[in-house]
């Protein structure tokens, strides 16, 4: 599905995450042997990961990344006019977990709030989303997005191909409108492929079917309490789908790859992303991995990256033409071609 946004910018964008820093080596423990463990970290390019204390919710780091904004006034409270919260693990099964953002942040009563349960490519749909309700809501959007997928009660412990590489995050943007003279536009190009969805998915904990549990209520440790992946099919399809989306996403914009400034893709792990860049034609600078030390933070890996970059020193008013692309359950594939070189972007935010 291709399209054209037009006077919507990124106006703020701040991301929190866990000062502690897990070695993929303690995470695991003795679930593999060393040199088998050697041989994933060399393949993943994923040493640490990001894990929050107990009791830290995706919200809480949404919570922390907004004041941030709002603190350095950048976006002042009463502008915001929606807020909602793209994630797979909210705080509650009622209401969404926006209202609770809300409240925490004290925003006004005359706000739309609502949740999106969006995986990895969530971060391209909520600018989607947010830039759909921008032409007639009169004041800006607070996208938040993030997981915590480290709670016990999420992770089965017996899965090292998760275990190795997760971590947790969570980031928030304002979008507004820019004036038309500035002649902005979003070109994207968003695929589902719905046929595919047990490709990775989580078939007990909702309508279908409960988890399961023991007499004394206690999970029972098997694949369909947690959530189960067909790791082949999810490759093949981030090697083949998803360089086709951006290579139309290209020529729709009528743009070649030497064309883009800076390619930010869905952090899954080193090994996804400098294949993505090699099957595209681009170099590990254009298309970096940014999260080595923090994991794959799903619908938070975009704007992670984004924030790394920052904190590494990276010019943003270079960045006219930005691919961000994201990719995952669904399956689906989301793209986009943006101008971030007015952004006020922030560093990564530990906590």
């Amino acid at each position: 599905m291709f399209g054209i946004i037009k006077d919507v910018r990124i106006e703020a964008l701040a991301t929190s995450l866990s000062k502690k820093r897990m070695t993929v080596e303690e995470r695991v423990g003795d679930l593999i042997k060393p040199k088998r463990l050697a041989r994933v970290i060399a393949g993943t390019g994923v040493e640490k990961l990001s894990i929050v204390q107990p009791g830290i919710s995706a919200s809480d780091l949404c919570v922390a990344s907004a004041e941030r904004i709002f603190d350095e006034g950048i976006v002042k409270r009463e502008d915001i006019g929606a807020v909602f919260f793209v994630t797979q693990r909210p705080d509650y099964p009622l209401p969404a977990t926006s209202y609770c953002i809300q409240d925490r942040l004290g925003l006004g009563t005359d706000i739309m709030a609502f949740d999106v349960n969006c995986s990895c490519p969530g971060f391209v749909y909520g600018i989607h989303i947010a830039a759909s309700m921008l032409s007639n809501l009169g004041k800006k959007v607070l996208l938040c997005c993030g997981d915590v997928t480290s709670n016990p009660e999420d992770t089965n412990p017996t899965d090292t191909a998760f275990m190795t590489i997760m971590g947790d995050a969570a980031s928030v943007a304002i979008l507004g409108r820019t004036a038309e003279s500035a002649k902005k536009k979003i070109y994207y190009n968003i695929d589902s492929y719905g046929d595919r969805f047990k490709k990775l998915y989580e078939p007990r904990g909702a309508a279908r079917e409960r988890k399961r549990t023991t007499a004394d209520g206690e999970r029972i440790i098997e694949p369909e309490n947690y959530t189960i992946m067909d790791g082949m099919a999810i490759t093949d399809f981030t090697l083949k789908e998803v360089p086709d989306n951006i290579m139309a996403l290209l020529k729709y914009a009528e743009l070649s790859k030497d064309d883009v400034d800076i390619a930010l893709v869905h952090q899954a792990n080193g090994l996804i992303v400098n294949s993505l860049a090699e099957k595209l034609g681009m170099s590990s600078e254009v298309m970096p991995f940014k999260c080595a030390n923090i994991g794959n933070t799903d619908m938070a890996s975009i704007p992670t990256a984004m924030t790394e970059l920052k904190k590494d020193g990276a010019d943003y008013t270079k960045y006219h033409k930005a691919l961000l692309s994201g990719f995952g359950a669904g399956l689906s594939v989301a793209s986009m071609i943006m101008d971030l070189s007015d952004i006020n972007i922030l560093p990564t935010n530990e906590i």
